[in-house]
């Protein structure tokens, strides 16, 4: 008769027991997971900003670069000639994603390639002023980060490059012509989460 009692009270204890432990333990997991989930987040946004800062950099190396070189200055005042060589000298620097624009004096575009978008007047003006200046357009597109210098045109008004590169996209496709490439996409595959 005792063991009547015994027994099922020894399997309460036993199965409450189990469960304590099991809360206990999917608790600690929890806690696992949350430290391991802010520590790859922090990890991600590291390496976005080391990324978009190195990038950055090279679009501006590669756009002062660009703006110093006699041929570029050259289409600015020169003729249909210079204008071809223009061309060809974007064409040959723009890399795959990178856009490049020649303005002129008064803002108009004389040469362009590769990726094209929207350039803010601000840029526009602050390029003109000598300052190399960058900013990040967003669009229903995507977000460019977006580098402009001025390009003397020897004494006269001097125009502006752009330099342009994608840092995310949201395009409804992607296809050989569209390319949903972007600098938020190369980051996340490496980092294995969103950014």
């Amino acid at each position: 008769m005792f063991w009547k009692f015994i027994i099922p009270g020894a399997l309460v204890a036993l199965l409450g027991g189990l469960w304590g432990w099991e809360y206990v333990a999917l608790r600690q997991a929890d806690a696992d997971w949350d430290s391991i989930s802010n520590q790859t987040r922090a990890n991600a946004e590291r390496m976005a900003a080391a990324e978009f800062h190195a990038r950055q950099d090279r679009l501006r190396l590669l756009v002062e670069g660009l703006a110093s070189r006699p041929a570029l200055r050259q289409g600015l005042v020169g003729g249909v000639e210079g204008r071809r060589t223009v061309f060809r000298l974007l064409a040959d620097a723009a890399a795959a994603g990178t856009g490049l624009e020649l303005r002129g004096p008064d803002g108009q575009t004389i040469a362009w390639a590769g990726t094209g978008g929207p350039t803010p007047a601000f840029l526009v003006r602050a390029a003109i002023g000598n300052t190399t200046s960058s900013s990040v357009i967003k669009s229903p597109i995507g977000a460019q980060l977006v580098v402009a210098t001025s390009v003397s045109s020897g004494g006269g008004a001097p125009g502006v490059l752009v330099g342009r590169i994608p840092i995310s996209a949201s395009y409804a496709l992607s296809n050989r012509f569209i390319q949903s490439s972007s600098l938020a996409d190369e980051i996340s595959a490496r980092a294995g989460t969103h950014v």
